[in-house]
């Protein structure tokens, strides 16, 4: 017998007032995270959005104590869920970084005049926010972000290299989702593009009498109700941690709430995204095009890039986020690293226990090589970071030890002001 959590006061409350209550949705939703806690200390952490625009901001996480040596991007997904998702994620990181996000803006609340926003701007959008907060940031990319942010990161490496970020981590993103079929990507590519246009909406938007098409926030709570409906909370992870929170500050945000928290996409984007993702059977090289036009991922072979997979997570199986190394080569001594989190489904890569335990260790140690070789080039092939499996020229992977966790709204967007 299946012991679902789809009837749980709890989660019909939020998915109810989400349904009912979803006009009220706002632009953005804050974090509501003010402190760090270091070695059992609670230290004040100070928000600010350093840059705001239309469709995108850029929001930043400070100690109150000072600067920290690292500065960390977090690019979370853009598919329909608010970036305060990512809230575990900052919690984290603001131990020891200053934790940049990048916002994307419910569809809902941008007028119609400030224009569209795009598969390819979100792109432009990644590679403007890595120039801002500069060249020493080390970016973390989550699920449908992950393409996106290595095209942003191949765009910049074609023209200037010095600009690239000093490490690229993508968590369970689908690179080549035809990797490994799992259940997200084979009912994705179940459906050809008219399919996906018959389930857009004529948004009204504040401030334009004309609407604004969208994929609404209604229809992947709609998902949502199912798939909670079908789960078991003792063996699927998504109903387990809403049963039982494992957050790193919750400050009254649960994880139901960060799930449960919808918004709408602006539809050009949606289809746009489903397009180059995931129809079609090109490897990513070729699919993940700018405007048309093919990138140079060999490029990045100066760049550090880390994969991140959960063994059980049926949104991007194992495999499809790890195809990003066999299509972006290495200069000698250039890390490429791929880490399979054991018993994590998905939402354990960002979220909980596992995600602070086992993934967090190898992400900041392989950071932590990176930095290394920004400041000491390597002299040879000997450079090795024992964090995860390393991988050679031929895509194969050799085990190795896993390190102790070390306790420590105008047009386009533009984001060009100073990092500070």
């Amino acid at each position: 017998m299946i012991k679902s959590l789809f009837f749980h006061p709890a989660v019909v409350a939020s998915l109810w007032s989400q349904s009912v209550l979803g006009a009220r949705q706002p632009a953005r939703r804050g974090f509501e995270l003010d402190r760090a806690t270091v070695d059992g200390e609670a230290l004040e952490v100070i928000e600010n959005r350093a840059v705001v625009s239309p469709f995108v901001d850029l929001t930043c996480f400070k100690r109150l104590d000072g600067p920290r040596k690292r500065k960390i991007l977090i690019t979370p997904p853009m598919s329909g869920a608010f970036p305060f998702l990512t809230r575990d994620m900052v919690a984290r990181f603001a131990r020891e970084a200053d934790v940049w996000v990048l916002e994307w803006i419910n569809a809902r609340e941008i007028a119609i005049g400030l224009g569209s926003f795009d598969f390819d701007d979100q792109v432009d959008a990644i590679a403007e926010a890595i120039q801002t907060v500069g060249p020493d940031a080390h970016v973390v990319s989550l699920c449908q972000s992950g393409p996106p942010s290595l095209m942003a990161c191949a765009a910049l490496a074609e023209r200037d290299r010095s600009v690239t970020p000093a490490s690229l981590t993508l968590l369970g993103a689908p690179i080549e989702p035809t990797a490994k079929p799992c259940m997200i990507s084979q009912s994705l590519r179940s459906h050809d593009l008219p399919w996906y246009e018959e389930r857009l909406t004529a948004r009204r938007v504040p401030g334009s009498r004309l609407p604004r098409m969208v994929y609404p926030a209604e229809a992947q709570l709609s998902l949502l109700y199912s798939v909670l409906s079908g789960q078991d909370y003792e063996r699927d992870e998504l109903s387990r941690m809403i049963l039982r929170d494992e957050a790193e500050d919750l400050g009254g945000v649960s994880f139901l709430e960060l799930t449960t928290s919808l918004m709408d996409l602006p539809a050009e984007h949606f289809l746009q995204n489903i397009e180059r993702v995931y129809l079609g059977d090109e490897s990513f090289v070729e699919r993940l095009r700018l405007r048309g036009r093919r990138l140079d991922f060999a490029a990045l072979s100066h760049m550090p890039i880390m994969t991140v997979e959960g063994e059980n997570d049926q949104v991007a199986a194992v495999g499809q986020t790890a195809a990003a190394l066999a299509g972006c080569p290495a200069d000698l001594g250039v890390a490429r690293r791929e880490a399979v989190i054991e018993g994590a489904g998905h939402f354990g890569l960002f979220y909980g226990r596992k995600w602070r335990e086992d993934a967090v260790p190898q992400i900041t140690a392989h950071m932590e090589h990176a930095d290394r070789m920004r400041h000491e080039p390597p002299k040879g092939a000997s450079n090795k970071d024992p964090s995860t499996r390393d991988v050679d020229e031929n895509g194969d992977a050799e085990e190795a030890a896993t390190p102790e966790p070390n306790g420590d709204h105008d047009a386009k967007p533009q984001l060009r002001a100073s990092a500070g």
